[in-house]
């Protein structure tokens, strides 16, 4: 099709083509008659084609002009379809939204909010990537996640990047089942002294790792870590398989069979957790995602001190 053919030209054309008749067209598209008929007449001179007979009644289409019907009523469907598919992504009730989380974490929390917003917005695809630690915040950087649930290291890591704390996360104490220490349901640190301890390594978990060991020093003892791994199904199997101990925050345990998961006491929170995303994203689903994120899918969250609700701001 000719260049400078626009679809307003050709959704006039289409009127015309439709009611046959330049008075009806005219009505319809709420033109004065003779603007319609020179609209018409500059459709054709840019196409240099007679596109209807003026001299029958009702019009009749020439065989360039039912040639042109044909692909200017695709053209047009296409237009309002992207144009509302466009609408709708601006809007955030589709498109894609990619997820960044860590191993182990944060399940309980994620699944709730993902799938209330595929509820609400059946048109939006989620992409989730098991991403840990820094690399995270390096995948928001790079444009590779819109936003990731980070466990902090460091508050300095954050540099410009905007965020959400959600809440502080609550620290658990990892027992073989049954054990006595948990006898009344929740567990005293000092109840501890003596154990051996199974952690996940301070290489991939430094708060965790470094708190924890903190709070068992100031209960009056130093625990005695025989057995340093990499993710919560190792922790898990040193626990119940070799009746090892552990702590860790309850956003990143999962729940195995064999392991009594309880609150340790007085509460405390291990490591704070957030939402991050780029201060230069603009895609509105971080804001509807972010939004359902709530703590209190998380075990034993109502002991986790929540963050206060803070205006999202630009994403």
């Amino acid at each position: 099709m000719g260049v400078g053919v626009d679809l307003r030209l050709l959704g006039y054309f289409v009127a015309l083509a439709e009611e046959r008749n330049f008075t009806a067209a005219a009505r319809r598209l709420h033109l004065s008659q003779p603007a319609l008929s020179q609209q018409i007449r500059l459709l054709e001179r840019r196409l240099s084609a007679t596109l209807v007979d003026r001299t029958s009644q009702p019009l009749r289409l020439t065989t360039a002009g039912a040639e042109l019907l044909a692909g200017a009523q695709r053209l047009l469907a296409q237009a309002a379809e992207l144009d509302a598919s466009v609408r709708s992504v601006a809007a955030g009730r589709a498109g894609m939204l990619r997820v960044g989380v860590t191993w182990g974490g944060l399940y309980d929390m994620v699944m709730p909010a993902l799938r209330e917003l595929g509820a609400r917005h059946p048109g939006v695809t989620v992409s989730v990537r098991q991403v840990g630690g820094l690399e995270q915040l390096a995948s928001v950087r790079r444009d590779e996640v819109d936003v990731a649930l980070h466990r902090v290291t460091h508050p300095e890591e954050f540099g410009a990047l905007a965020r959400r704390v959600l809440f502080d996360d609550p620290l658990l104490a990892l027992l073989p089942a049954g054990h006595p220490a948990g006898r009344t349901g929740e567990v005293r640190l000092a109840e501890l002294a003596g154990e051996r301890f199974a952690m996940i390594g301070r290489s991939s978990k430094p708060v965790v790792f470094d708190r924890s060991l903190d709070l068992c020093r100031r209960a009056g003892f130093t625990p005695e870590v025989v057995c340093e791994v990499t993710d919560p199904m190792a922790l898990a199997l040193a626990v119940a398989a070799q009746g090892l101990v552990s702590l860790s925050g309850a956003g990143m345990s999962n729940r195995y069979p064999g392991v009594d998961y309880l609150p340790v006491t007085p509460r405390t929170g291990i490591a704070e957790v957030s939402a991050v995303w780029s201060p230069n994203c603009t895609n509105p689903l971080v804001d509807r995602f972010v939004s359902l994120l709530d703590p209190a899918h998380i075990l034993l969250a109502p002991h986790a001190v929540p963050a206060p609700t803070l205006p999202l701001g630009r994403c």
